[in-house]
């Protein structure tokens, strides 16, 4: 795949040009006598589309990608060293957009490289010393109003940065590795809560947590659960891992073994955000999945536009076809209450329905 990507790069450049590899995955281009932006713009759409397309490695297709960071001389440095930490910084803030792009060296991005370093040390801490807490969305069912379970929630207050939003600390858990052991102390802790709850109203309390892709793929997960679930009390057909489609569509078999694995052991499966992914029914057809959630997206044109409706609709015939149960996220409104339950959508949980709370809070809605 290295060799591969090396020769794509060579091929967009010219031959005055150089690409070398500096380690790892990291190549570096360096463009001789160019002046203009717009012109080193050119090339770096080049090298995108370029490794935008898939290659094959001993029969397996491989997705290709790039984040690329451009330094130009003399206006960010005269120095190979000042220019090469430009262009890293400026690399490092394409990951951080999402990849698959490229972006110029501003000095700005130093400010922002200081407090991604900042914050990414401020994470660690807080793994270590359990600095995070659970919160819990209740989720309800919609006919009846009856409260069946909550969503577990990692949420993180740190001292001089404030309430720090899961849109910035669960991209850069995931970059670091960091998700797996909070991935691990959320579920630890919302088994343990759930089992508390149970013992102490004597209802059964359903308890949905998600799961990273680093869970998914290099944690053990199968075994984290059963041993979660061992030393909590917490019954296994009360735990619903939540997965994303994009999660488990890159090696649909491997995915299917490891969620068979967990369905085996009682555990419930939702597929989170759905609709937002690139599942096949073919492959949602061999998921042992027991719920798919409605993503947000749509839901918040409900109640009066008549083709914001039809995706709803389409996933809850799919899910009756399919014996599935439907789980609307992200409701806000009467009017998005009110067409879901007409439609037949069974649990909901939402802003109008009740916010993610500490468990004090959570523990009056019994």
């Amino acid at each position: 795949m290295l060799r591969e990507t090396a020769d794509r790069l060579k091929a967009c450049l010219r031959e005055c040009d150089t690409v070398a590899r500096l380690g790892g995955d990291e190549f570096i281009v360096l463009l001789d006598g160019i002046d203009l932006p717009e012109h080193v713009t050119v090339v770096a759409r080049r090298i995108l589309a370029s490794l935008s397309e898939d290659l094959k490695v001993q029969a397996f297709p491989l997705s290709l990608g790039a984040s690329m960071g451009v330094a130009m001389i003399p206006v960010d440095g005269d120095r190979p060293d000042d220019l090469l930490k430009a262009a890293d910084t400026a690399m490092y803030f394409s990951k951080g957009k999402g990849g698959n792009s490229f972006h110029f060296y501003q000095p700005e991005m130093n400010q922002l490289s200081q407090d991604h370093l900042v914050l990414e040390g401020a994470l660690r801490q807080a793994v270590l010393d359990r600095g995070f807490q659970v919160h819990y969305q209740p989720q309800y069912e919609l006919q009846a109003r009856g409260l069946v379970g909550f969503e577990a929630l990692a949420r993180l207050e740190l001292p001089g940065l404030g309430r720090i939003s899961p849109a910035q600390f669960i991209p850069l858990m995931e970059d670091t590795g960091l998700i797996l052991a909070l991935g691990e102390w959320v579920l630890e802790t919302a088994c343990r809560q759930g089992q508390a709850w149970q013992a102490r109203f004597g209802v059964p309390v359903r308890m949905a947590v998600n799961v990273s892709g680093r869970q998914f793929w290099q944690g053990d997960l199968v075994g984290t659960v059963q041993r979660v679930l061992a030393e909590t009390g917490f019954p296994a057909g009360q735990l619903e891992l939540e997965i994303t489609e994009s999660m488990v569509m890159h090696e649909v078999g491997k995915a299917i073994d490891r969620m068979a694995c967990l369905a085996g052991m009682g555990v419930r499966l939702a597929i989170d955000d759905f609709g937002t992914g690139y599942s096949s029914l073919a492959c949602l057809q061999r998921f042992p999945i027991r719920t798919l959630k409605i993503d947000r997206t749509f839901i918040k044109n409900l109640g009066g536009d008549a083709a914001a409706e039809a995706i709803p609709v389409a996933i809850l015939a799919l899910a009756r076809s399919m014996r599935l149960e439907v789980v609307a996220e992200g409701i806000e409104q009467e009017a998005q209450l009110d067409f879901l339950t007409r439609a037949g959508c069974a649990l909901g949980q939402g802003f109008l329905l009740g916010l993610p709370m500490p468990p004090a809070e959570a523990e009056a809605l019994f």
